[in-house]
Parts: structure tokens; sequence; C-alpha cells
């Protein structure tokens, strides 16, 4: 049953696991809070330095850091995030770093006292270990404070395709094995313009002006018309 989208304009705090995963997962829906009244607090567990593949030359992975720093932070102006906090862990290393993120978001938490906590689900939206350890860190801080938890879903008409296409690229040993992915039981429908305008912040991800590079014609269409969550009330 579709529940009526309780977090937009609340004030939401949100943990990512590398700059851009914001843009990718909930630009949409991020503006569309704030243009609702609410406010949008970010936490990034890496500053995303193993991101290279998209790199039109080689750099090193601090000026990687601070690239795509600045690109999230380009992002989070666009969308009216503010403030933005990030861990600084080592890309690809959250799992090793779980009470360190546990501890700085809980402490984010208690400090901006968030109506709605939002992050990944079980299935980490694409399967990467990364997001599926900060989902399950997110969500357990939103169960120690009790306030509820939004979880990142795929749209439910591209599931399926996107289980078959991740089986066969997500070969990778940053990538789970077994994706189940949510049903959700809110969608927010978007401003497309505005996601494209966000990913294309994230500039050192892109081939040329392709917002969704890496991404399946399939799944594109669906990721315009709207973002979708699975909403649990964690009191």
């Amino acid at each position: 049953m579709k529940m009526k989208q309780d977090f937009l304009g609340q004030k939401i705090l949100l943990l990512t696991a590398h700059p851009d995963d914001e843009s990718y997962a909930a630009a949409g829906t991020i503006y569309k809070n704030y243009q609702a009244g609410g406010w949008t607090v970010l936490v990034c567990a890496t500053y995303g330095e193993k991101g290279t593949s998209h790199l039109k030359k080689k750099i090193s992975a601090t000026e990687l850091k601070k690239l795509r720093k600045r690109e999230m932070t380009k992002a989070a102006k666009l969308l009216h995030i503010a403030p933005t906090h990030f861990i600084g862990l080592p890309d690809g290393k959250v799992r090793a770093n779980k009470k360190k993120i546990y501890e700085y978001f809980l402490k984010q938490a208690n400090k901006y006292k968030p109506q709605v906590i939002m992050g990944y689900g079980p299935d980490g939206i694409s399967g990467h270990h990364d997001h599926v350890a900060v989902g399950i860190i997110a969500r357990r801080v939103a169960k120690k404070i009790k306030v509820p938890y939004a979880a990142f879903t795929l749209p439910p008409k591209i599931q399926k395709q996107a289980l078959a296409y991740l089986k066969t690229r997500r070969q990778a040993k940053h990538y789970i094995n077994d994706i189940k992915f949510m049903k959700p039981n809110i969608t927010v429908r978007i401003n497309p313009a505005i996601k494209k305008k966000a990913l294309r912040c994230h500039a050192s991800q892109m081939d040329g002006s392709n917002a969704f590079t890496g991404f399946p014609e399939f799944a594109v269409k669906e990721l315009l018309k709207a973002e979708h969550f699975v909403f649990y009330k964690e009191r």
C-alpha cells in the first residue's frame, strides 16, 4: 500500500557513501523537500577517490578527493543541501570503519535532530558493499533516535531488468552477489531537469555530457520520472 510522502517539507539527515550518490538516488526528492519548506543535511562517508574510470587524464588520489569534494559542494548548492559533511574515510573501506561512521553519524543526528533519516536499504540500490554498509548504519541511527527511515530503492518497473544487468556487470569484489530489491511504499515524482543538473555537477564521473554514464538505456527514463523509497516507521 502506498503511503503519503511523509518526509517532504521536513528536516532530513542523509547518509551516503560517495559523492554523486545523493544525486543519483535522491536529487529530485531533496529539491522537492526544499521547495516544500524542509531542509536536508548530508553526511558523506568518503571522497570517492576510487572513481577514476571516467577521468580524461590521470590524477592522484589526493587531487581526485579535492575534485570530487568540489563537485559535491556544487551539487549540494544546487539542491539546497546545507550543510554538507565528509567523514573522509578511504573509498572502498567503509565496512572496515563502521564504528567510526556510526559514531560520527549519531553525533550529527543528535546535533541536527532530523525528523527523517535517509539512506540505502539492504540492496544498497546497486549492491555496492559501501552502500550496503552505510545503509545499515543509517537505519541503526534512525532506530536509536527513534525517527522514520527512508531507504532508496529502484523503480519497480526496472527492478527485474536491473537485477539481470547487475549480475552480468557487477563481478568486482566490492559488490554483493545476492541482490534483492525492495518494493517501495513511497514514490516521489521529480523534475528531471533538476536531477540532470545535479548529476552534471559531478563531471569527473561522466563521459562528456552524459549524466547517466554507465547506466543502461532501459533505466534512465524511469530514473528521471520519479524516485522511490521504502519508508520505515522506526518509533
